[in-house]
């Protein structure tokens, strides 16, 4: 979800008004879920507030662009991980952070998820098999 600015409208008289907030769904959230936030919240800043709330342990990297790191660094983790499967000539489809692969060479992908994620994260990968 984005939150922008409507500067349509601005107003005439002397006081100053704040710019109303319009809400533009980016991520497929629906209409419904939208109006039932809004009015469980009132308005958008109260769902930002309600938000910080309910996750105030990482409140602190809010607003600051981690996310566009983080994406990065997954989008770093699966190139390596794509770069693996070319240098071994193994066909393999990327779909976000996840491989599809033939079923053979499922040990082979599981491996190198797991030796690229920890490189790039100094982390063990939560990896799950799916067939």
């Amino acid at each position: 979800m984005a939150i922008t600015r409507n500067n349509a409208n601005k107003s005439t008289t002397k006081a100053k008004a704040k710019p109303k907030l319009k809400v533009t769904a980016t991520t497929g959230i629906d209409l419904e879920t939208r109006r039932m936030v809004l009015s469980e919240t009132g308005d958008v800043a109260g769902f930002v507030d309600r938000l910080m709330e309910v996750h105030a342990t990482i409140t602190k990297y809010f607003f600051t662009c981690i996310g566009m790191e983080l994406m990065t660094v997954d989008g770093t983790i699966m190139l390596a991980i794509m770069r693996a499967f070319r240098d071994a000539g193994t066909p393999a489809l990327p779909i976000h952070d996840s491989v599809v692969c033939r079923a053979s060479d499922a040990d082979f992908t599981r491996e190198t998820m797991e030796d690229e994620y920890r490189f790039h994260t100094q982390y063990p990968a939560a990896i799950k098999r799916v067939f």
